[in-house]
């Protein structure tokens, strides 16, 4: 996945839906392994995409809200996740 994410951000640029879709990827893989921290940063990513692009009254941008809490929940964090 990480090779798949430097190929397409390479070739599409970072500020896309896709490159953020592929971060969510990313980070359900990484909280799979254990890697809470490094997950929460991708799911920031994928959000701050969601918004730069689509607006805070987007659905995408709502489901990058959703998953971004799930990674918090999947960390243990239920205070920063309910409020997402």
């Amino acid at each position: 996945l990480k090779q798949a994410i430097r190929i397409r951000a390479a070739a599409l640029g970072t500020n896309n839906r896709d490159h953020a879709a592929a971060l969510n990827n990313l980070a359900a893989v990484l909280v799979d392994m254990g890697e809470h921290a490094a997950a929460l940063d991708l799911g920031r990513e994928a959000l701050g995409i969601a918004v730069a692009l689509l607006g805070t009254r987007h659905p995408d941008y709502a489901a990058s809200l959703g998953n971004l809490g799930a990674r918090h929940k999947e960390a243990g964090d239920y205070a920063a996740a309910a409020p997402l």
